[in-house]
């Protein structure tokens, strides 16, 4: 119990400290040169997708406005998909609700898997802003997925290709997976069992999903 504190009050320190050295990373930032960095990060992680995650979780490089501007672009065409979808449909209307759902919930899910994989990773714990940013990079195929989808709803208005948007959705949603457990099993504290590591990886991943539905239950969240 002491131990589950400890972590908790550890957790908190280390998120304030985020969300200082975010602060810090965009103060004087050149965004000609973050531009660059950011086609970088994008040729290599097309190319070597899972070495880039694995990177970015053993804490090399500073990647934090890589990982803010991910997080911003996976809200952005959030919104815009539905935006789209409702401005299209005569019978529906969007809402307030919905529009602030679709902003927080990417937030929140990062968020949720964060805290999980930290709190349920075992004794050696990478900080909270590596843990943060791998996940987020983790979570690039949604944003691909969500470009695609604005394309699919715009596309179907005149033809009806359903049947290829998810082929091709489902597929960017296995890929987000496979990179999770990836970015998590990179993160958590590794005991020489590549079962047992395994085992944890599911258990953060059920804890992280519990945690959503009840959030969607809450309906402060809804699915990204």
């Amino acid at each position: 119990m002491e131990e589950n504190n400890n972590n908790k009050e550890k957790f908190k320190n280390e998120t304030k400290e985020t969300v200082n050295q975010v602060k810090e990373a965009f103060k004087g930032t050149d965004f000609k040169t973050e531009a660059v960095n950011a086609k970088n990060f994008c040729l290599n992680f097309l190319k070597a997708p899972i070495a880039t995650v694995k990177s970015i979780a053993s804490g090399e490089g500073n990647n934090i406005i890589i990982a803010c501007i991910l997080l911003v672009l996976l809200i952005v065409f959030n919104v815009l998909g539905d935006a789209i979808y409702y401005g299209l449909n005569e019978y529906l209307d969007i809402t307030a609700k919905v529009v602030v759902l679709d902003i927080i919930s990417p937030i929140l899910f990062i968020i949720v898997f964060s805290a999980a994989t930290y709190l349920l990773g075992g004794k050696e714990k990478k900080n909270i802003t590596t843990i943060l940013t791998a996940i987020v990079v983790a979570f690039t195929p949604y944003i691909i997925r969500d470009i695609i989808y604005i394309i699919y709803i715009l596309i179907n208005q005149v033809l009806s290709i359903y049947f290829i948007f998810n082929m091709i959705s489902l597929t960017l949603g296995f890929a987000t997976m496979v990179l999770l457990m990836y970015t998590i099993k990179a993160l958590i504290t590794k005991t020489g069992d590549e079962d047992k590591d395994f085992r944890r990886v599911l258990f953060i991943v059920f804890v992280s999903y519990a945690v959503v539905c009840i959030l969607n239950k809450l309906e402060i969240y809804s699915s990204i």
